[in-house]
């Protein structure tokens, strides 16, 4: 008998800070999300986002932080970010 992996929930951001055309974002961010689904990975992401949305108000919530496995971002996530991950057994995942 083979047991089944449980799903993994990930916190994406993904951000463009006017680097790449949208198009382009738009385009790899279709593509991430085809993978997830195809890897069993449930994404909790927000749209054109990067680490600077990180501790603002918002009128939506995605979720629980006890929802997430990980959460990939940009090197510009605050020390105080990296310490709530840290804190709820978040894995951080420095893109580069």
């Amino acid at each position: 008998m083979q047991l089944k992996k449980p799903q993994s929930t990930l916190g994406l951001i993904i951000g463009n800070r006017d680097f790449f055309p949208d198009k382009l974002v738009a385009e790899a961010r279709t593509e991430i999300l085809e993978l997830f689904k195809k890897l069993d990975i449930t994404p909790i992401l927000l749209n054109d986002a990067d680490s600077t949305k990180m501790g603002k108000a918002s009128l939506a919530s995605l979720g629980a932080l006890s929802l997430i496995d990980y959460i990939i971002t940009d090197a510009g996530i605050e020390e105080k970010h990296k310490q709530v991950f840290h804190d709820n057994e978040i894995e951080l995942i420095i893109a580069s």
